[in-house]
């Protein structure tokens, strides 16, 4: 594949078609912690994760928790990394419907016992490792 031109605040950046929006912020120096750190991207007029793979020349703008719609992205994700975490961590409890939600996310499970303090904390330490592991 050949070179694309991002550009990020008024500056061009060249780099293979097929890079990751986040590895163009890295980059660029837009902070990947802290405050007004980038949750999601806008590539032109699209919204898009931070592992969306650029595959042509255009305005790569960071969207962070200003931006409902960005914020919106990270509920859907940690939406996920939970369903993961229980259906490892509880193999025999049965996901049915989740998504995310104006103030958070939720997943309705067909559990017949309630989850108990220490299953609660086995399921965040677990989600916390995955946010580490930072996967797509």
């Amino acid at each position: 594949m050949s070179d694309i031109k991002i550009e990020i605040g008024g500056k061009i950046f060249e780099v293979p078609a097929g890079a990751k929006a986040r590895d163009v912020f890295k980059l660029a120096g837009v902070p990947a912690k802290g405050p007004g750190r980038p949750l999601a991207a806008r590539f032109g007029d699209r919204l898009v994760d931070l592992f969306f793979p650029l595959v042509h020349d255009g305005v790569l703008t960071p969207a962070d928790q200003s931006d409902p719609a960005a914020i919106d992205i990270l509920r859907h994700s940690v939406a996920h990394i939970m369903a993961d975490t229980v259906k490892t961590t509880f193999p025999e409890e049965q996901m049915t419907t989740g998504t995310s939600i104006d103030n958070g996310f939720y997943y309705d499970l067909d559990k017949p016992e309630p989850f108990t303090p220490d299953s609660l904390g086995r399921i965040e330490d677990k989600m916390r490792e995955l946010v580490k592991d930072a996967q797509p």
